[in-house]
């Protein structure tokens, strides 16, 4: 049989491993003055000396066997630290959808919503998937449309509010078109006081094709909300999947990313209103809670149902599946980016924690040097030993859970001891291949 490397060892708790790393650094000295120059070249490798506990010679066999297919120095292996700190890069986090069917499914609120004045400021933010581009879909308005965000017929959405007297004080639309069929976030925020009018669609920056903030008051408290429909006229009405429905009236500078992404990110994430609109309340309501949007937030109210709203089939999320990757090729060094993380996840790579990039004959073993922070994009920059010389690819893997290096015998002679007992000892040293 071809024996194929590297090899698997066989299944046992050590005894002892001691691991070190090992690297290459020149120190010269002055003679005269006792000054020393530190060269630190490129090489840095493992070094480990693995002790096994003291076997029955059943055991001892499939170790034996093992060494003797290594063939000295020639065959190679996989090692790891089973004793490492874990790393923990977070839980995905998805949210569910209602599915509006452009004729009879909409929200609405016969009265005004918990908190909510009239005032210069104010925030609002969605995740919206039109089913098709070409006609007006009103996403949340108030009586008479003093407060209204559509999606025009274009696919540009369109904010409008107005004061006491009708008259518009606040308009802000988009050049960018929206995607029919395709998960879209929006967080739009104003400051009319200060003449500040922001949209942020899918996290870029909206050029405003209509940008009118001007100072003066928006008539926000009146008596009926809408979501889904054109207030008192019923028209309007949105085709398509809404979640993670949120307004409050104060303003938040969306230029800053970490506040931004107080409004797409787990654990700052407005309130999941559920598959069938019902959200913390009781079905049919459609519900937006009280309070910050770092704490799940927006202004209170129960929305009651028209129609029947369902589960719609996919639905958004802040970027899938926990999974990290290298971010970026061409790294190498003692510092490597990477990214599929939990956004904002603290320490989720804590110093000591252990990290495999590659598979199969070029799966290499790094050591995290220091606690690393994801940051509000699931991204981090790891502090790693030893330095990583070939680069890998971008979006390579990283593993995490039990990652192990490809390591060799550092010893053509390698055997074991029996006892009066008749138990085996084996020990032998290795060093990880570059």
């Amino acid at each position: 049989m071809t024996v194929t490397y590297p090899l698997t060892p066989p299944s046992t708790i050590y005894r002892d491993l001691a691991m070190r790393l090992n690297r290459i650094v020149g120190v010269s000295q002055s003679p005269f003055t006792g000054e020393q120059q530190v060269t630190q070249h490129q090489g840095e490798w493992w070094e480990a000396e693995i002790s096994l506990p003291r076997l029955s010679r059943t055991s001892a066999i499939a170790w034996q066997a093992f060494l003797a297919r290594c063939r000295g120095r020639r065959g190679t292996f996989y090692l790891g630290d089973p004793n490492a700190a874990d790393a923990t890069p977070g839980t995905a986090y998805t949210t569910t959808a209602s599915t509006y069917d452009g004729a009879s499914d909409y929200g609405t609120r016969g009265a005004n919503m918990t908190g909510v004045v009239d005032g210069k400021t104010g925030t609002y933010n969605i995740f919206y998937k039109p089913d098709a581009i070409g006609s007006d879909e009103t996403l949340f308005c108030n009586s008479a449309g003093r407060f209204r965000i559509d999606m025009d017929s274009t696919g540009r959405i369109d904010i409008i509010g107005k004061n006491s007297g009708g008259t518009i004080i606040l308009r802000l639309r988009t050049t960018e078109i929206l995607s029919a069929d395709t998960w879209h976030h929006i967080v739009a925020s104003w400051d009319l006081a200060n003449g500040v009018g922001q949209i942020y669609i899918d996290d870029t920056a909206s050029t405003l094709g209509i940008s009118t903030t001007t100072d003066d008051t928006l008539q926000y408290a009146l008596t009926d909300w809408s979501v889904g429909a054109l207030l008192n006229a019923f028209g309007n009405k949105v085709a398509g999947d809404l979640s993670e429905i949120w307004f409050d009236t104060v303003h938040y500078d969306l230029s800053d990313e970490e506040t931004r992404r107080k409004f797409v990110r787990k654990g700052n994430f407005p309130a999941d209103m559920g598959s069938d609109g019902s959200g913390p309340g009781a079905q049919p309501k459609l519900y937006a809670p009280d309070g910050d949007p770092s704490t799940n937030a927006g202004s209170g109210g129960d929305f009651t149902i028209t129609g029947a709203l369902t589960a719609a089939s996919t639905s958004p999320s802040d970027g899938g599946a926990v999974d990290p990757k290298v971010d970026g090729a061409s790294q190498t060094g003692n510092v490597l980016n990477i990214d599929g993380l939990q956004p904002g996840k603290a320490n989720a790579f804590p110093a000591g924690s252990y990290i495999q990039i590659g598979t199969g004959s070029s799966a290499r073993l790094y050591m995290v040097t220091a606690d690393a922070d994801a940051d509000y994009n699931g991204e981090a920059a790891l502090d790693i030993e030893p330095a990583i010389i070939t680069a890998p690819s971008d979006n390579a893997d990283i593993v995490y859970q039990s990652p192990v290096g490809v390591f060799r015998l550092t010893a053509n002679d390698i055997g074991w001891s029996i006892d009066e007992a008749v138990t085996y000892g084996i020990t032998f040293p290795a060093r990880s291949v570059i």
